[in-house]
Parts: structure tokens; sequence; C-alpha cells
């Protein structure tokens, strides 16, 4: 199951390694600057990616809390449905 809480240790640590294999990098010099800059991008791009969604499932958290429950169970059954008639 998502847990947003394990998730968000998770960008923490990967931008936190980000950040500092660039101060490592920065220190060393010469060929292990670009060794720790490379280090530092992916982890940094996989963190953000999941920075981005995170806040986007939050945006639709919100969004589904504003709902009355009878607008979601029509969705919920709208959904359903759309999937029994593409097994036809």
């Amino acid at each position: 199951m998502f847990q947003p809480s394990q998730i968000t240790a998770w960008i923490v640590g990967t931008l936190g390694f980000s950040l500092i294999a660039i101060v490592i990098g920065l220190g060393l010099g010469g060929d292990g600057l670009l060794v720790s800059w490379g280090l530092a991008a992916c982890s940094g791009l996989i963190g953000l990616s999941m920075l981005y969604y995170m806040i986007l499932w939050s945006s639709w958290v919100r969004a589904q809390r504003a709902k009355p429950p009878e607008q979601l169970l029509r969705e919920g059954k709208q959904y359903v449905s759309s999937f029994e008639g593409m097994q036809k």
C-alpha cells in the first residue's frame, strides 16, 4: 500500500545524497568532480520526480476529500462500468 511517510523519507534521502555528492565532488576536484556530479544528477532526478508525483498525489487527495460521498460512489461505479464495457 502507498504510504506517503515512507516515500517522503526516500525523497529526502535521494535529494540529500545529491547535495552531499556535490559537496564531496567540489572537495575532490578533477575526475572525482565528474563522477560525483553524475551520481548527484541521477539521484537528484529520481528525488525530484518522486517529489513531483507526491505533489500530484497530494492534490488528488485534496480534491477527493472535497467531494461528497455520493459523488465518489457515482464516479467509482462509472469507472467499474467502463472496464466491464471493454471486456465484452
